[in-house]
């Protein structure tokens, strides 16, 4: 049940039950004075006849026992508003639990995501760390290569033939102890935050499409393509456009809300010129949510908090007549999930 539907049957009950005390306390101060002659009628004057008056004998009222029922009542009804306003009270706290629940998850998402950003910003600076130094090391190489004489250098100077020439090896660089030992120490720590990174980064993504596919993961569209000639029931459909969480049977022309949230329905019909369309939709086959009727063509929608097992139909009455075919399907009745419970009072 709707939290604001309930809090005003509970404020509608303590303002009766007040009104009520109110009375009940009043009649209890008109008994207290009644029994204390206080209210007693005032003594008309009336004129001296010669013939004795009939004595009155005073009413014999049982003011204490009618003081005592009501007294007694008086504390039941005492008894129902405290019961009334300690459950006001439990539903408030429990309001403030949930409230700071969802600000502690929302500071735990701030959180890691303050984190897992600084940890990308310290991951990209390495990265551009170990590109500057392989360039550097890459035009060092060059200039020490540059330096080194060639065999035509040789030939040109020197007088003797060019078989007879020495072959200069081609230098092969001398890896450095202490740097592969820094590389062998710090690649595997890099490789370990990069997989946690991913893996932060992989979980993030996830949260965020199951709170983007939330709002939308229940829709569907049934549609009719034959007539339908009028009587009490409800409307069943010969098709289904999508089906999202499989919630719409179309045998039955119910849909059962496979989670707790914020529904939108909408259903749209087409008639002859001339006939009548008289329909609604009902939630749970009795309670009736919203109503249209008109000459030809009908249209309603509607907004509804729905509890899971909850179900939605459309019903049509006798005097209806629809029209459909497999080309022109102009009956559609469509539902879709716009917020689920969890998310429901969350800005």
């Amino acid at each position: 049940m709707n939290l604001n539907v309930l809090f005003y049957e509970l404020d509608r009950t303590l303002k009766g039950l007040k009104q009520e005390n109110q009375q009940l306390r009043a009649e209890v101060e008109y008994l207290k004075d009644i029994k204390g002659a206080k209210l007693l009628p005032p003594t008309q004057t009336v004129p001296t006849l010669a013939i004795p008056l009939p004595v009155t004998k005073p009413l014999d009222v049982d003011t204490q026992g009618l003081e005592d029922q009501l007294k007694s009542k008086l504390d039941t009804i005492t008894a129902n508003v405290e019961n009334i306003s300690n459950k006001v009270e439990n539903i408030n706290i429990r309001m403030g639990s949930i409230n700071t629940k969802v600000d502690s998850c929302q500071s735990q998402i701030n959180y890691d995501k303050s984190e897992s950003d600084r940890e990308l910003d310290n991951l990209k600076a390495s990265v551009q760390c170990l590109e500057t130094a392989k360039r550097e090391d890459k035009i060092e190489v060059q200039r020490s290569l540059e330096k080194l004489p060639t065999v035509t250098t040789m030939a040109i100077e020197s007088p003797l033939p060019l078989h007879l020439l020495p072959v200069i090896p081609t230098p092969v660089p001398v890896p450095d102890p202490v740097q592969e030992k820094k590389e062998i120490i710090e690649l595997p720590d890099t490789a370990d935050k990069i997989a946690q990174l991913q893996e932060k980064f992989e979980l993030g993504i996830a949260s965020v499409r199951a709170l983007l596919s939330s709002p939308f993961s229940v829709v569907f569209d049934a549609v009719r393509s034959e007539d339908w000639i009028g009587q009490d029931t409800f409307l069943t459909f010969t098709k289904l456009n999508v089906n999202l969480g499989k919630g719409m049977v179309i045998d039955t022309g119910r849909f059962t809300a496979p989670v707790s949230g914020l529904y939108y329905f909408s259903v749209n019909v087409y008639g002859a010129p001339r006939d009548g369309v008289v329909l609604s939709i009902k939630m749970n086959d009795y309670m009736e949510l919203s109503s249209c009727s008109g000459v030809g063509k009908a249209s309603q929608a509607c907004v509804v908090d729905l509890d899971e097992k909850d179900t939605i139909g459309v019903y049509v009455n006798e005097k209806s007549k629809l029209v459909d075919t497999n080309k022109n399907k102009f009956t559609h009745f469509i539902g879709m999930l716009l917020r689920p419970k969890d998310l429901l009072y969350i800005m």
